[in-house]
């Protein structure tokens, strides 16, 4: 990036976006994807180069690092590569009523143009990689602006990017603090905007994107709340709520803060939740073992009853994610229904699966990222209508307007719209006959 007299220029960066992006509508999605898979061949013969720059950035462990990230990122792009040849695939249907049968009707799904990521410093590596891989999936152009306290990361980014082919063709990345990212939103040429991070900059990246009236996909984070239930294995939830109240540093989106468990076994959890908590090795991150960096963290735990639990969890500002911990599936499930949250876990929790609709409600953001439901998050609708000439004659709605053409239309909706009998049949019968004697 050009910077001249400490004030941000990123005119000839956009310059090279304006001219590949048209190049990057006629490549095709199968072109596209042997791309994303070299990256990916890239990203496993380098895990474990970018599981330590992960770990010098962050201070996560290595071990974490090259699970819930490097491992994170492989399995999102495997999804992606055997699952978007049909995700754009064109749909055709028919409207099979009198006036439209004959039309040809085709929804196409086509690139916006443009797409800004803005990542997060929490997880400086599968973030940027899967968000950036989906948007130019659907034919985008990304504009990747990696955190700027991931500086280690942020190179071998750019490395793999530009050893896939993707860099500069297809996506550029350009580094820098708030004021870049403020710059790249601002850009005429960004036409949306995905950006990762907490509540407060998430608000800033809202009212700056609508002040240039354009959207965004923002994922603000959550208090994971647990809720554990008296019939539950208390000792395995201690074990899986340990893991998510302490992993990536206690920094997830997605992982527990909060827990509110039945009061019957309130005692014996804590009690259960105390001894996972110290069997945690901290300590170096770069020791494999190592389990947590520090054990500074500390988790709220509520006593109550269920259905009043499911009120507090849904007071919270946040609706990101949230656990249910339930021996009974069916209840389990019944109980997930009536929390308001983007992801709810049943006797799991922060577990990220290739396929979710990844997003959350309230104070969490808003839009859904790495599914086939968010494709239409990164493109632009389009339906082509089409009927060949010969059919477009005598359409009812066109002018001149008249009786007769109120009175089949009203018999029309009554046949066909309404309680289909003998009496409805009649009615539109004879509005039809009656319409081609008076022709």
């Amino acid at each position: 990036m050009n910077i001249k007299d400490n004030k941000i220029n990123i005119n000839a960066e956009l310059e090279l976006v304006c001219f590949n992006k048209e190049e990057l509508k006629n490549l095709l999605v199968r072109q596209r994807i042997k791309f994303v898979t070299k990256l990916r061949n890239l990203i496993v013969e380098k895990q474990d180069e970018i599981a330590a720059c992960i770990t010098k950035d962050t201070r996560k462990p290595v071990t974490e690092s090259l699970m819930q990230e490097v491992t994170a990122a492989l399995g999102m792009l495997k999804y992606f590569e055997s699952n978007f040849p049909t995700w754009l695939n064109r749909r055709k249907f028919r409207y099979l009523r009198p006036g439209f049968w004959t039309k040809q009707n085709t929804i196409i799904m086509e690139p916006l143009g443009v797409i800004a990521v803005i990542g997060p410093s929490n997880f400086p590596f599968s973030l940027p990689v899967m968000q950036s891989v989906f948007a130019f999936l659907c034919g985008n152009f990304v504009v990747l602006k990696p955190s700027e306290k991931a500086k280690k990361t942020n190179e071998l980014l750019k490395s793999l990017f530009e050893d896939a082919g993707i860099l500069p063709l297809y996506l550029i990345i350009i580094e820098g603090n708030s004021d870049v990212a403020k710059k790249v939103i601002e850009s005429p040429i960004i036409n949306k905007i995905i950006f990762t991070g907490n509540y407060e900059n998430g608000k800033q990246v809202a009212e700056l994107a609508g002040k240039f009236f354009k959207p965004a996909i923002l994922e603000l984070g959550g208090s994971g709340p647990a809720l554990v239930c008296k019939n539950s294995d208390l000792e395995l939830t201690a074990k899986s709520i340990a893991w998510s109240a302490f992993y990536s540093r206690a920094n997830s989106c997605v992982g527990t803060k909060q827990i509110f468990i039945e009061n019957e076994v309130a005692e014996k959890f804590r009690i259960l939740f105390k001894r996972e908590i110290e069997k945690i090795k901290s300590g170096n991150p770069f020791d494999k073992q190592t389990g947590v960096a520090d054990l500074q963290n500390s988790i709220e735990i509520i006593d109550m009853q269920i259905e009043k639990a499911i009120e507090e969890i849904n007071k919270l500002p946040y609706g990101l994610s949230a656990s249910v911990w339930l021996k009974d599936l069916s209840k389990a499930k019944k109980i997930a229904e009536k929390i308001e949250a983007g992801i709810i876990w049943i006797n799991d929790a922060s577990a990220g699966i290739p396929g979710f609709p990844w997003g959350g409600v309230k104070q969490s953001g808003w839009g859904r990222m790495f599914s086939r439901e968010a494709v239409y998050e990164l493109t632009s609708t389009k339906i082509i209508s089409a009927e060949k000439q010969c059919f477009t004659s005598g359409k009812i709605w066109r002018f001149p307007y008249n009786e007769l053409k109120y009175r089949l239309t009203h018999e029309a909706n009554r046949f066909v719209f309404g309680r289909r009998n003998l009496k409805s049949f009649i009615g539109f019968l004879k509005a039809v006959l009656l319409s081609f004697v008076r022709k």
